[in-house]
């Protein structure tokens, strides 16, 4: 067959499973979930699964872990996905705990996609379906640097978050950050890529994915195999799971 070029948001991708040829992958598409641009993992995911490439599946999600410090002075704000959570907080009438935050975060879900968890000082952002996480948060002039949500993330899910910084200036100056998503794929069988696209969706052009046939040879000392290996044991499970 004829292998054809593609577009992945101006980027060309071909992928192919096994011994079939490579499939174009179309360009990705804006959602219309808040955080769902045409540059998300869950829009990249979407392109790919579009293609009905047999054998293959693309999923997405984003999570980001940051330091959380209770609010206990004024002017506090913070927005996810466009969506006000706190407006002005008092924390000086009644501190703004993690659990409280946490709670209103997932009171929005249905206008974010976002939930929230807190637990020993961190505050853990999710999307299940890999779109972005955008968080803007405002401290004012008679409120305290750093307090909320602050430092560079940890134990996320790709090195990008993890390299964003939360830190906010009691200067009434908004610091804005958007937590991207990882890009999965699986299959039962060997995938290739080939293409400019493929740095696009966080992976190298023409790196492989372990098949099933070869679990009991699979090599995990690199995280990139590790989780090739641990998707194909997913690819597995699924189809013995659909029998």
């Amino acid at each position: 067959g004829t292998r054809l070029a593609c577009v992945l948001k101006g980027r060309s991708l071909r992928i192919a499973v096994g011994t079939a040829d490579a499939v174009s992958v179309g360009a990705s598409a804006a959602g219309t979930g808040a955080g769902q641009t045409d540059g998300s993992a869950w829009a990249k995911a979407a392109a790919i699964n579009s293609t009905g490439i047999s054998g293959l599946t693309a999923t997405a999600d984003t999570a980001a872990q940051i330091a959380w410090t209770d609010v206990s002075d004024s002017e506090y704000s913070l927005s996810i996905n466009g969506v006000a959570i706190q407006s002005d907080y008092d924390g000086a009438v009644s501190t703004l705990t993690g659990d409280a935050m946490a709670a209103a975060i997932n009171a929005n879900t249905g206008a974010t996609g976002v939930t929230a968890s807190y637990d020993s000082g961190v505050m853990t952002l999710a999307a299940s379906d890999g779109r972005n996480i955008v968080v803007s948060q405002t401290i004012g002039t008679t409120g305290t640097a750093n307090q909320g949500l602050n430092g560079t993330s940890a134990g996320t899910n790709n090195t990008v978050n993890d390299a964003l910084n939360a830190n906010t200036a009691a200067n009434d100056t908004a610091v804005s950050n958007t937590f991207v998503g990882t890009v999965h794929l699986v299959a039962l069988d060997t995938i290739t890529l080939s293409g400019t696209g493929a740095a696009a969706i966080g992976y190298a052009a023409n790196s492989l994915s372990l098949g099933n046939a070869a679990l009991n040879s699979a090599a995990v000392g690199t995280v990139a195999n590790a989780n090739a290996t641990i998707n194909a044991v997913d690819a597995a499970l699924a189809s013995v799971s659909s029998l």
